[in-house]
């Protein structure tokens, strides 16, 4: 009998150090579940939108393209249309085709610049590593606009 007793009584306290662990658990879990449910809820707490994704031109000066930027006696700068890739990892890639009219001479053209950019609120910060310039671009909706050598450029988001 003294050993169906030490069974008995050995059975109890592992069965005592399970529900304890068991207890430990689930109050851990608990404990998760509330700090879980403090956290931001987003419909009360105020997010900053992503200006991540692809934008299109929509306007230089106010004007759609094609837009003469340029044009003189002898010279004629067209903007023919832009893109502007803004990536998840905070690189760019800003794209232009071009159309420049010399005499009688016409050059089709692309350029562009890749760098990284920054976003506080609505406000974007373009930077070029290839001329070291910033550019600071404003956010509202779905549109971004900036100024660049005297032009303003308007974008539109592009829907994926």
């Amino acid at each position: 009998m003294r050993h169906s007793t030490t069974t008995a009584q050995h059975s109890l306290i592992i069965g005592h150090h399970r529900a304890r662990r068991a207890i430990a658990t689930l109050a851990a879990a608990a404990v998760l579940v509330v700090v879980a449910a403090c956290g931001s809820d987003s419909a009360t707490a105020p997010r900053t939108s992503t200006v991540a994704g692809d934008w299109t031109l929509q306007s230089v000066d106010g004007k759609a393209p094609p837009d003469t930027v340029i044009h003189t006696s002898t010279l004629t700068v067209e903007f023919l249309d832009g893109t502007l890739a803004l990536n998840e990892d905070m690189s760019y890639k800003l794209f232009f085709h071009s159309r420049t009219t010399q005499g009688d001479s016409v050059t089709a053209d692309s350029s562009g610049s890749t760098g990284t950019y920054t976003q506080s609120g609505n406000t974007v910060t373009i930077h070029n590593p290839a001329n070291n310039g910033d550019v600071v671009a404003t956010v509202a909706s779905s549109s971004l606009s900036f100024v660049d050598n005297g032009l303003t450029f308007m974008f539109t988001k592009s829907t994926p």
